[in-house]
């Protein structure tokens, strides 16, 4: 039997520079970033570091001020995946709250890792 355990951080809000439009890079806008994170090994300390996923995320986001929502989703799954090396599973989604007045906007990835590689 092969067991997975998971960290979830959803809901994580902070402000940022991101998108493509010229006023969206001109002042931060609020965002929501969604991360589960499994693992079928335990990590050497035992347990994932929300505290410092969370982290890594607001300032990776922050230093780079992505173009686009794929960019971000592409350089935080390599950054945690490198980071975090037992992942076994990324599930990462970002969204734009406020640039849309009927909804949240946004995008994400789901990267199964090969374990036999």
């Amino acid at each position: 039997m092969k067991t997975k355990q998971g960290v979830h951080i959803h809901n994580l809000v902070f402000e940022t520079i991101l998108g493509i439009l010229e006023f969206e890079r001109l002042k931060p806008q609020k965002i929501s970033v969604n991360v589960d994170l499994f693992y079928t090994e335990l990590p050497n300390k035992a347990y994932l570091d929300y505290m410092e996923i969370q982290e890594i995320i607001q300032n990776t986001m922050r230093e780079k001020q992505y173009l686009l929502i794929e960019d971000a989703l592409k350089d935080l799954s390599h950054v945690l995946k490198t980071r975090y090396k037992e992942i076994s599973e990324l599930f990462l989604k970002i969204s734009k709250l406020e640039i849309s007045p009927n909804s949240q906007v946004g995008a994400s990835v789901k990267i199964y890792y090969e374990t036999n590689l």
